[in-house]
């Protein structure tokens, strides 16, 4: 049997690992279309503010993988994909081309970076952060730099704050919404946040998004004008989430939204086609909608189901959706379904932590925990559980 993995993160890596050990003979290929095989994403934004050392990054290796008997091709770009033939198309750094045939194929490359699509976007010291690389570049960038504008209310605008602010730039954050993951968090969440970053000298700006970029004659950025006004500066992050569709994607006649669409069994329209990790929009059997959850934990079990069903052992893939973020030193963490509407919620405030429950039909399907890990674990099996839960719970 040949497998095709595209994306080398831990979705990808994960489910190669496990496809060798349910099938001893397969043919197992593994592209990335980075330098490096498995390293651990999440700790990328705390290796580029100088709180974690590059080498503990790396969590796999080429001679591991060879040993193991999985093909790794390293600077390879998949192009498109014939679903008819079984065969993909991917091209390296030199823009040769190489056909890879399959059986069963997974796509777990990942995302890329939003950017603005504003005058001045091709100038120097405006970043994104998803790669390693792009870590490195920014750690060489910001010597000497004094003042960091952040654009986005993502948790990737966070991640660019924390880098900044630990270098010891004046930072801005400019928020586009009212306030910080408005989307998602309720008005505390979003203050507790606020509050956070401003006594980790963070200014915190709502309402307030870039219009252009100004360059200086080097082609490098020294300041922003936004709706509000112009501020100076000299690097930038952009936090605004990422991309997922690629052009592969779009061109593949795979069923897609805003990640690749499969099944609970990340079976997407084409039985012989899987998606894992942040690309999957997947079939939620506790909330019996689409979502999306690529952060670690989740990819990494995502990449265990679809391993074993793509060997045959058919794992479903339910588990309860949690995202959790680190403000400076606190956790936030939302759980499950995030519904304000039509539901009810139970709240606990205190002085060092918050919490709230969302109900429906007095049954837990959500909610959040501010600086509370454990209540974070009690609210995830509740939800799991479909518990029936009243304010006595918290």
């Amino acid at each position: 049997m040949r497998y095709v993995i595209i994306g080398a993160g831990i979705a990808g890596t994960t489910a190669a690992n496990v496809i060798r050990k349910q099938d001893p003979e397969a043919d197992i290929t593994l592209i990335t279309n980075e330098e490096y095989p498995l390293y651990a994403r999440i700790t990328i934004a705390d290796y580029a503010a100088g709180t974690f050392p590059r080498e503990r990054l790396f969590l796999e290796t080429a001679v591991k993988l060879a040993q193991d008997n999985i093909k790794f091709l390293s600077g390879h770009t998949a192009l498109s994909l014939n679903r008819k033939a079984h065969t993909v198309i991917c091209v390296d750094r030199d823009q040769e081309q190489k056909i890879l045939s399959y059986d069963k194929l997974l796509i777990a490359t990942g995302g890329s970076p939003r950017t603005l699509d504003v005058k001045g976007a091709d100038g120097k010291g405006i970043f994104g952060l998803y790669h390693i690389d792009d870590s490195d570049k920014i750690r060489a960038y910001l010597k000497g730099k004094k003042k960091g504008i952040v654009s986005g209310g993502a948790s990737l605008a966070k991640d660019f704050a924390n880098i900044f602010a630990s270098h010891g730039l004046d930072t801005t954050l400019l928020i586009r919404g009212p306030r910080f993951m408005h989307k998602i968090y309720d008005e505390y969440t979003s203050e507790f946040a606020h509050s956070m970053m401003e006594k980790n000298h963070v200014h915190v700006c709502v309402n307030e998004e870039i219009s252009e970029y100004e360059l200086d004659a080097n082609g490098c950025v020294c300041g922003v004008k936004t709706n509000l006004g112009r501020r100076e500066c000299d690097i930038v992050g952009i936090g605004l989430g990422i991309n997922r569709i690629s052009p592969f994607i779009e061109t593949s006649d795979l069923s897609f939204n805003n990640g690749v669409l499969t099944n609970e069994y990340l079976q997407t329209s084409d039985p012989d086609v899987f998606a894992a990790g942040d690309i999957a929009e997947y079939f939620d059997i506790y909330t019996h909608a689409y979502r999306m959850n690529g952060d670690w934990p989740a990819a990494r079990q995502q990449g265990t189901c679809v391993g074993k069903t793509m060997t045959g052992q058919k794992t479903m893939y339910a588990d309860v959706v949690v995202d959790t973020l680190n403000v400076f030193g606190v956790n936030i963490s939302t759980i499950g379904l995030i519904d304000y509407h039509k539901t009810t919620s139970y709240i606990r405030e205190t002085s060092s932590s918050y919490i709230r429950i969302i109900t429906n039909d007095d049954r837990a399907i959500g909610g959040i925990t501010v600086g509370d890990p454990e209540f974070t674990v009690k609210l995830k099996r509740a939800v799991l559980e479909r518990k029936i839960v009243q304010s006595n719970y918290i």
